[in-house]
């Protein structure tokens, strides 16, 4: 747990405890969905939302490439009484070969990459408590060597957790 609060990897708890990473993973998803849960419910109580912005996360060595356009995560980021929230939206990549079987692959990038530009024009008006998460999320994610995405929502919600409270309310949530 100790490992976990300090923000360590799996594979650098395991190699410090000595012990096989997948013991140390599995114990990590069971956090994360203790996590998720938690934040749920903080969400759910929460008095009034302040703002939202969506955002769209692809790993650094997709960026720029316009066949990604279907691999992005969209998700929504809102402020709540200067906490961070997140809602995963659907994911598109079921829908890739359809769009694509279409022929207008070029239309769709296109249109994908105006999107993404005036996402850059705005952001200057985003939220600062929302931007400051959204570069805390991508600097926590950089330190993993890729994340699958029927798991991202953990991760998403583990950055959400740390962003928001400290390691001892972690560890009083874990222990429960």
């Amino acid at each position: 747990m100790e490992c976990f609060c300090k923000n360590k990897t799996a594979n650098e708890c395991a190699k410090e405890l000595g012990v096989h990473y997948l013991t140390i993973e599995k114990r990590y998803e069971v956090w994360r969905q203790i996590i998720a849960r938690f934040m749920q419910v903080e969400f759910e109580n929460k008095n009034q939302t302040i703002a939202f912005e969506e955002y769209i996360y692809l790993p650094h060595y997709k960026r720029g490439k316009k066949e990604a356009i279907f691999d992005g995560v969209n998700f929504l980021t809102f402020n709540y009484d200067h906490k961070i929230y997140n809602i995963l939206m659907p994911d598109l990549s079921r829908y890739k070969s359809s769009f694509l079987a279409d022929g207008l692959s070029d239309v769709y990038y296109k249109e994908f990459e105006r999107f993404l530009r005036y996402g850059k024009i705005q952001s200057e008006h985003i939220d600062p408590l929302i931007r400051a998460f959204w570069d805390f999320f991508e600097e926590l994610l950089c330190r993993y060597k890729g994340v699958k995405k029927e798991n991202f929502f953990y991760y998403l919600k583990e950055a959400e957790f740390r962003f928001n409270f400290d390691c001892n309310t972690l560890e009083e949530i874990l222990k429960l």
